[in-house]
């Protein structure tokens, strides 16, 4: 898309971020794609399911990515002190959500757990996929203690 595409997409996004009921139900529903991505987290790891691992993380890190992307449109917009109490409200939930899940994405990476996005950390080459979304990048290296998270 080009840059006229973009910026409409990005002002249309804000527009819906910043309207006061629209954007707390919008809030409330990362929210709650939060938690529900944690719990699929912590289900695969509780089942053992092996077989699907990394696909299943890949998932909950497609989910986390694109939380923080609204997040920081949120920012953009202004602030959330700016936007009125429904959504301040909003956001504190959603903060406290997110806060978790990194949580348990690192206390799994620290227990050995390789949560690896090889198709989504293939696209770090290209552009696609920031490096400040750390949490497409906990591989091996991570699992087996040669790097180091926070």
């Amino acid at each position: 898309p080009g840059a006229t595409t973009l910026a409409a997409v990005d002002a249309a996004l804000t527009a819906l971020l910043v309207a006061s009921d629209g954007g707390s139900r919008l809030v409330k529903a990362l929210t709650k794609a939060v938690r529900e991505a944690e719990r699929d987290l912590d289900a695969i790891v509780d089942e053992g399911q092996v077989g699907c691992f990394y696909k299943a993380y890949e998932v909950v890190a497609r989910r986390r990515s694109a939380v923080e992307f609204l997040r920081l449109r949120l920012e953009a917009a202004g602030g959330v002190s700016t936007l009125g109490e429904a959504i301040a409200s909003a956001t504190q939930a959603l903060d406290s959500a997110v806060g978790e899940l990194d949580e348990t994405i690192v206390g799994y990476t620290k227990e050995g757990y390789d949560l690896a996005c090889p198709q989504l950390a293939s696209g770090v080459a290209l552009g696609l996929v920031p490096y400040a979304h750390w949490w497409v990048f906990l591989g091996r290296p991570h699992a087996e203690g040669w790097a180091v998270l926070r």
